[in-house]
């Protein structure tokens, strides 16, 4: 516990400056044990890495994360990509979310930047399921339900899960490789994720905090 102010103030007249410095490294030590303390309790890890393509398999990783865009999550899994290049070869459509319909392989591009859904409750629940919402256009349908030069509203991002997602104006305007699908148990129409590699994520990463240091720059 530190010291009362009269006690200070003795040590002050008897030994000056000195038991200043006692007390400010003491406090120093606290705090710093609480924080190691407090760490603890929460469960801090670093980021793990990830996997990604048909060699990954289903144990590659097992780890926690501090979450940019949420909370810590409990059992870490690799971030997930919902806008691509190209589908994964081994890419197979059953793995869409069971009871989901009307799944489409399409070509698209957003119309603007996804938008955050991360408002709560005042239970402090999130209101949404979802981490984002965006609005694009298809350009080609590669296979399933779906028409071209159509705009569709989707849905997207889980909130145990991080992710990448176009956002700077050059990403934005860019096509891309969606899988999207209707869900029966809210009738929206969502996006199927799939697992990105650290090195793809840590680029992601920078091109976001670059492109969110140039706005606050404006």
């Amino acid at each position: 516990m530190a010291a009362s102010c009269p006690t200070l103030l003795r040590l002050t007249i008897r030994y000056g400056w000195q038991a200043w410095v006692c007390v400010l490294v003491t406090l120093h030590f606290l705090a710093t044990a609480a924080e190691a303390k407090s760490c603890d309790r929460t469960t801090c890890h670093e980021l793990a890495a990830a996997c990604f393509g048909p060699s990954c398999g289903s144990g590659a990783l097992g780890a926690n994360i501090l979450h940019n865009e949420g909370s810590i999550a409990v059992n870490y899994q690799p971030p997930l990509a919902y806008f691509l290049d190209e589908l994964p070869a081994d890419f197979d459509p059953a793995t869409v979310p069971s009871g989901g319909t009307d799944v489409a392989v399409a070509r698209v591009r957003a119309l603007d930047s996804p938008v955050w859904l991360g408002n709560r409750d005042e239970a402090g629940a999130h209101r949404s399921r979802d981490k984002r919402f965006v609005r694009m256009r298809v350009l080609e349908v590669r296979s399933g339900n779906a028409s071209v030069g159509k705009i569709y509203e989707v849905y997207f991002g889980d909130w145990g899960r991080e992710m990448i997602y176009p956002l700077t104006p050059d990403q934005l305007a860019r096509d891309y490789v969606v899988v999207m699908y209707s869900d029966p148990t809210d009738g929206k129409r969502r996006l199927v994720g799939f697992p990105v590699n650290s090195a793809q994520h840590r680029e992601w990463l920078d091109k976001r905090s670059e492109y969110w240091r140039s706005q606050y720059r404006k």
